[in-house]
């Protein structure tokens, strides 16, 4: 009867002891940072673009959450045509915003955190051309285009615990893909930055 009283015990505190720590882990997850996508289509033959990621992450609990992504990335580029006239000129700017959702999976290594997802939204992608400038004559303006389409990415990185709740995003990586009015983009997505948990 002792060594079933006993058992009983010591199961009664390892369940509590398991809640306790599932109680403690982080419930709210939010990142923001920088971030570059590199692309062979969109942006132009291994062209990068900056710009800023950020994410929540809602922890179902210590290793599943349901994850929304949204990012911003920026180029410009300027094009010169020579003519027998003179050099034609224009200057591009793109930009593309990315609305995703989706899961994320992690795993807690003392300090380190490594985590992968998958997520799948909109794309939104944008070309405006500030003038076309021809020899001789004045710049001519031309209207900005936008298309929508569908995202996605997969990938993970790993990040670095401060304190309870700050860490620091060494490294996340991508592949990014997108399917846009006309035509597909590929490439990848790199970003790093802080993170901050919530209970």
């Amino acid at each position: 009867m002792s060594k079933m009283m006993l058992a009983i015990v010591v199961l009664a505190l390892s369940i509590s002891a398991l809640a306790q720590k599932e109680t403690l882990a982080p419930r709210v997850e939010i990142f923001g940072g920088y971030s570059v996508l590199v692309s062979s289509d969109t942006f132009g033959s291994n062209t990068g673009a900056n710009g800023w990621e950020s994410a929540l992450t809602m922890k179902v609990n210590r290793w599943f959450g349901i994850k929304a992504d949204f990012s911003g990335h920026y180029v410009s580029q300027t094009i010169t045509v020579p003519t027998d006239l003179g050099t034609i000129s224009a200057t591009a700017h793109a930009h593309q915003y990315d609305y995703l959702f989706g899961s994320q999976v992690s795993n807690h290594f003392h300090k380190f955190n490594v985590f992968a997802h998958g997520l799948i939204g909109g794309t939104r992608l944008g070309v405006e051309v500030d003038s076309i400038t021809l020899p001789g004559l004045p710049s001519i303006p031309v209207p900005g285009q936008h298309v929508l389409g569908l995202g996605w990415v997969a990938g993970g990185g790993v990040d670095y615990e401060l304190s309870s709740r700050v860490g620091l995003r060494l490294a996340q990586v991508d592949y990014h893909g997108s399917r846009l009015e006309g035509g597909r983009q590929n490439g990848f997505r790199y970003s790093a930055g802080m993170v901050f948990n919530f209970r």
